[in-house]
């Protein structure tokens, strides 16, 4: 008579439950490395492995019919969201958040951004999926039955127990860096901490100070207003905002091949003020946050767009301080306004007109609408027809050319690049700044031509 432990053992790393927790724990093992490369591989991994096992163990427990295909269900879902993960990762050097994956329909005019993103290697979350279709060995051993409940049983309440703790202990633990935080708990558990908290609405109660508490733990005494020296010397101007996508101060003032990359900013620094130390504080809404800020001087939210938290308010702006003495505000830009939200960030902030992509057509479209040169000479037609009738303006342009993926038509690629940059990424990043510096050095051409 043969032991029945060793018949029942065979069977059960026979079983679907056992395969696929290998499967995903390989390809979990897989996006450790590719988010963390060496740091913290393998520490905090069974963190994140006990909530494949609690998932599948819950599987294997609970359904009866249509086992395997509900696993190969979570497998693809897996997948897909281990791809996501690299790919955000990649584009914003960050990891995202639960809320961040249910943004995916603001990525339809970044696709381009994206597919540069891709990698051969980020194939193998997928490759498990050849082998469930073609390999006869592996539909023999995907059997529908249940393994042992004694065995799945003591995996689900060990998972749970580890899932437990690991949350208890560190839920309280600030997030200051999403990516070490994942590294260090789990990536599975960082997701969970951040369904759990509201960092917008604790912070917010926690403020009780004034500026003038401020002041004091600056040690600084103001001026008062009327005092300073450049009290006034803006009066009855108009105002012109240019906001410049993906623009980094490593390339002003460079020169590549003897080529300024950014001539007419350059030019324009030397006959204005240039603040050097200017950081980026965008959170989850990128380019509307910088405008949001531009306009606010407010923190954004940082874990969702602002622009979807403003919706029906009247939030103090710029726009609105300057339509008190008479301006007119719009904001410009080529891309659709619905996109991150901004048809209701802009009546928030208050501006009184918003020109999007129907008012710039498809005229000479580079990336994700009309190219700069169209943004700027439509803009200024605005704005000459303001002029005539006496109107103050405020006006905040945001150019799109210069955004991401940084593809340029032959005829707008005016940098000579060495044979090393031509084609790569960084070079095309360079062609798409020169073009933008050159539009707006006509826009600057014609402001000052048309007085």
């Amino acid at each position: 008579m043969r032991p029945l432990g060793n018949d029942y053992n065979r069977s059960f790393f026979r079983r679907s439950f056992f395969i696929f927790f290998i499967v995903l724990g390989a390809k979990l093992i897989l996006l450790r490395y590719l988010l963390f490369h060496f740091y913290q591989f393998t520490s905090a991994i069974w963190f994140d492995l006990s909530y494949l096992a609690v998932i599948l163990a819950f599987i294997d427990l609970f359904v009866r019919k249509g086992r395997v295909v509900l696993y190969i269900a979570v497998d693809l879902l897996f997948s897909l969201i281990c791809l996501s993960f690299v790919l955000y990762a990649g584009y914003f050097e960050t990891l995202p958040s639960y809320y961040d994956l249910f943004q995916l329909d603001q990525a339809g005019t970044v696709g381009g951004s994206i597919i540069l993103l891709l990698s051969p290697v980020y194939g193998l979350f997928f490759i498990d999926f050849i082998g469930f279709l073609f390999l006869p060995l592996v539909h023999k051993r995907l059997s529908g039955k249940s393994s042992s409940w004694k065995i799945t049983g003591a995996v689900l309440a060990v998972g749970l127990v580890v899932i437990v703790s690991d949350f208890l202990v560190n839920q309280h633990e600030e997030i200051a860096d999403p990516a070490l935080f994942a590294a260090d708990h789990g990536i599975m558990n960082f997701e969970v901490t951040r369904f759990t908290r509201n960092p917008a609405v604790s912070v917010a109660a926690e403020v009780d100070f004034t500026n003038q508490d401020i002041l004091r733990l600056k040690g600084v005494v103001p001026v008062p207003t009327e005092q300073h020296v450049m009290f006034g010397k803006a009066k009855g101007k108009n105002l012109i905002v240019i906001q410049v996508e993906s623009l980094q101060d490593f390339i002003i003032g460079k020169k590549i091949n003897g080529q300024e990359i950014t001539p007419n900013l350059n030019d324009l620094i030397h006959e204005n003020y240039y603040f050097t130390n200017v950081f980026q504080q965008i959170g989850a809404g990128n380019t509307s946050d910088a405008e949001f800020m531009a306009n606010t001087s407010y923190y954004p939210i940082g874990d969702k767009p602002t622009s979807e938290t403003i919706v029906g308010t009247e939030i103090p702006s710029l726009p609105r301080l300057l339509g008190k003495v008479g301006y007119w505000s719009a904001t410009f830009h080529t891309d659709e306004l619905t996109y991150w939200n901004r048809d209701e960030m802009y009546p928030a902030l208050g501006f009184d007109q918003f020109y999007e992509k129907p008012y710039f057509g498809n005229e000479d479209v580079v990336g994700h609408g009309a190219s700069d040169e169209v943004l700027f000479n439509k803009s200024l037609d605005i704005l000459l027809k303001k002029q005539q009738e006496e109107q103050l303006f405020y006006a905040h342009i945001i150019t799109v050319t210069s955004h991401t993926p940084f593809k340029m038509p032959e005829d707008k690629q005016m940098l000579e690049l060495p044979d090393k940059y031509k084609g790569t990424l960084v070079g095309n990043y360079f062609q798409a700044q020169h073009y933008t510096d050159y539009a707006i050095g006509k826009f600057v051409k014609s402001l000052k031509v048309t007085g």
